[in-house]
């Protein structure tokens, strides 16, 4: 594929919590997130997804691991300058198992 058509996915929180649990499915999130660092692949998140997997971590495990989750989002920055004229994206990178 060329440089400026690549496959896009966009990550649900089901996805997103399965990889921070390493769950069955975690080696499938971490494969599609090393390609979005090497730029094979583009990784989309809504808003509204990623409040899901803010407020789960929350419940199970407390805000300050909720918080270190939101922190770890390390596309959020990025993704508030463009939130009124472009998707939001966020990419979320895992350092830590639940």
């Amino acid at each position: 594929m060329s440089n400026n058509c690549h496959e896009r996915y966009i990550l649900d929180a089901y996805a997103v919590l399965c990889y921070l649990e390493d769950e069955s499915q975690a080696e499938k999130i971490a494969l599609l997130l090393k390609k979005a660092v090497d730029k094979q692949i583009s990784l989309f998140m809504t808003w509204i997804n990623l409040g899901e997997v803010y407020y789960r971590v929350w419940r199970e495990y407390g805000e300050t691991k909720a918080q270190e989750v939101l922190a770890d989002a390390y596309a959020i920055a990025a993704a508030l300058k463009y939130v009124f004229s472009h998707l939001p994206i966020v990419i979320v990178e895992r350092k830590f198992y639940l």
